[in-house]
């Protein structure tokens, strides 16, 4: 009798271990998932825009319109925030990705943060911002005030990226996808940028990977590089005026971002579950 209850008592104890493992097991799934960043997208009106008529807030809306469109369809959460979330994300998703098209905001890269901004730091934490517009950091938002220009126009690069020379080029260039463009982007259609990268800099800055998904000979965009020693990347894409486009093409630039997050990115994303609305734009204004 004794030995029935004892061996009753030890079958119990394996089921308690049994289902405390599972519990672990999925916990560690669970926890995995959870962590999973989402895709953030910078919208926010109390800040100013790039002052050159590069974009506004509504060439803006319409391009992270069509981006949260393809990210809803490939089941990736995202979310839209302001500036204040915009850094908030970058502290807690180090590894996170960003769309911010045209312009970012002054508490994350602005004059005189010359090392160890917020962008600086989470590029090279592991990062990946998707810039678009005008030459990448050459302006600012100011809270509450028009768009600040950085002076010189290479400063940002120089900043932000470490690099010792402007990789942008002010002559346009007639783009077409390359194979690796097609495969990651396949929307992508030939497009003429004002602001194409030049792969000659991006080389001598000893950038590692460049990824070119159209180019017309030594000019590309979009690119996706990373500088020495960052860990994330630069996406540059469609660095051309945006501000005048009209709706179908900006709704063109945000599918083709959405693409290549999912095609490029979306292993490592948040998926949610099937039916789950994944986009919040939170208590922003809209904009007709």
């Amino acid at each position: 009798m004794t030995r029935n209850i004892y061996s009753a008592t030890c079958k119990l104890h394996l089921q308690i271990k049994i289902f405390l493992l599972i519990g672990i097991l999925l916990g560690c799934s669970v926890a995995t998932w959870a962590e999973a960043p989402e895709v953030f997208l910078y919208y926010d009106e109390n800040y100013g825009f790039n002052p050159d008529g590069w974009g506004d807030w509504k060439s803006t809306k319409k391009i992270e319109d069509a981006v949260v469109a393809e990210l809803d369809a490939a089941k990736i959460a995202s979310v839209v925030g302001n500036a204040d979330e915009f850094l908030a994300y970058m502290e807690d998703n180090p590894e996170g990705v960003i769309v911010s098209p045209i312009v970012v905001p002054e508490i994350v890269y602005t004059i005189g943060m010359k090392d160890d901004s917020p962008m600086e730091n989470f590029l090279f934490d592991g990062g990946v911002l998707i810039y678009s517009g005008d030459t990448p950091f050459y302006a600012v938002g100011k809270k509450d005030a028009p768009g600040q220009k950085i002076v010189p126009g290479n400063q940002g690069v120089k900043d932000v990226l470490n690099f010792t020379a402007q990789y942008i080029t002010t002559t346009a260039a007639a783009v077409k996808p390359t194979d690796e463009g097609k495969k990651l982007i396949p929307s992508l259609e030939p497009f003429n940028p004002n602001r194409p990268g030049l792969l000659n800099v991006l080389e001598a800055e000893k950038c590692d990977p460049i990824e070119v998904y159209a180019e017309a000979g030594n000019s590309a965009d979009p690119i996706l590089f990373a500088a020495p020693d960052m860990k994330g990347y630069f996406v540059h894409f469609h660095m051309e005026t945006l501000g005048n486009k009209p709706d179908d093409y900006l709704t063109q630039v945000g599918l083709e971002i959405g693409e290549l997050i999912t095609n490029r990115f979306g292993e490592l994303l948040d998926v949610e579950p099937q039916g789950k609305l994944t986009t919040t734009w939170g208590n922003l204004k809209s904009i007709k």
